[in-house]
């Protein structure tokens, strides 16, 4: 990603393959709760020796490249009408209980708690 300096893993991190042009699933698509996604892409960094990691609010929001036409993704990352978790905790939670963390969707973010289950992508810096 040229705008933000960060490499994105090309497909979400369970159960799809890139296939040259695109993200296929390789089987049943699996989503998890955050704190499963954070260990899922912790094993990812393990086993390739590359700093992955969960991306934050923010860099999940970059990958919308054009507002104006109703949050249209880069190309790169269309993959339907999925929810990905991010790093980000929700601050106005995180005084009394911690319990909830941003997510995106279509372009847009939301929050919710932990335990809900979505997928998730992995990045690292350059």
């Amino acid at each position: 990603d040229k705008q933000t300096n960060l490499i994105w893993l090309r497909c979400p991190i369970v159960n799809s393959i890139w296939n040259g042009k695109a993200c296929v699933a390789s089987g049943v698509t699996h989503y998890f709760t955050q704190e499963v996604a954070f260990n899922d892409i912790k094993a990812l960094a393990a086993s390739t020796g590359k700093a992955w990691r969960l991306p934050n609010i923010v860099e999940l929001q970059s990958l919308v490249v054009d507002r104006s036409k109703d949050s249209t993704m880069d190309p790169l990352f269309t993959f339907g009408n999925i929810g990905f978790w991010s790093s980000t905790a929700y601050t106005s939670d995180i005084a009394t209980n911690g319990y909830s963390a941003w997510y995106w969707a279509n372009g847009s973010s939301f929050y919710t708690t932990r335990t809900t289950t979505f997928n998730a992508m992995a990045v690292r810096s350059r």
